[in-house]
């Protein structure tokens, strides 16, 4: 991607927009990866109208000895791969105030924007916590919340993936 003060990135939290959690944690398993079919039409059309996707997502549990380091990159390997998603920031990171990487700071957000001149201004954060959502917000992204749960933090809430889809349509220009 040529790189200008005009690029654009679609920030995308991984476990929860991109994959299905497993019993409310991530997946540690390859076998427990199931990525939401919307998620590839969400890549898709970030890439159509020329955002650049960018995962961004803590992964506390290999820093707190849950899932080992080396399961942990499979999985967001084989996550990243299947949705032809090339740039990902992981916090391993076990607990806030350690870093400036893991959310909700937007250490992560930063290190994008340098490697690829991002205008953060003109990208957007979608996330299915308040975590995310504030990082966001800290980054000067636009920011969409993914829930059931509505957030007063977020520019924008869906409720599923098919409005989040719909709604992405309306502001990816």
């Amino acid at each position: 991607m040529k790189k200008n003060i005009n690029n654009k990135a679609l920030f995308l939290d991984r476990d929860g927009v991109l994959n299905h959690l497993i019993n409310k944690r991530p997946p540690w398993l390859l076998k427990e990866i199931k990525i939401y079919q919307e998620a590839f039409k969400l890549v898709k059309l970030a890439k159509r109208r020329f955002y650049l996707p960018i995962v961004i997502s803590n992964q506390p549990d290999a820093g707190r000895g849950t899932i080992s380091y080396e399961k942990l990159h499979l999985v967001n390997k084989k996550i990243m791969n299947e949705l032809q998603i090339e740039q990902f920031f992981l916090c391993t990171h076990p607990y806030d105030g350690e870093c400036d990487c893991r959310k909700p700071l937007p250490g992560n957000f930063f290190k994008a924007q340098k490697i690829n001149n991002l205008d953060l201004k003109k990208s957007i954060m979608v996330g299915d916590r308040d975590k995310d959502i504030i990082a966001g917000n800290r980054a000067g992204c636009k920011t969409i919340k993914i829930s059931e749960k509505n957030s007063e933090l977020a520019d924008f809430n869906v409720d599923n993936h098919q409005n989040l889809l719909k709604l992405l349509d309306k502001l990816l220009i």
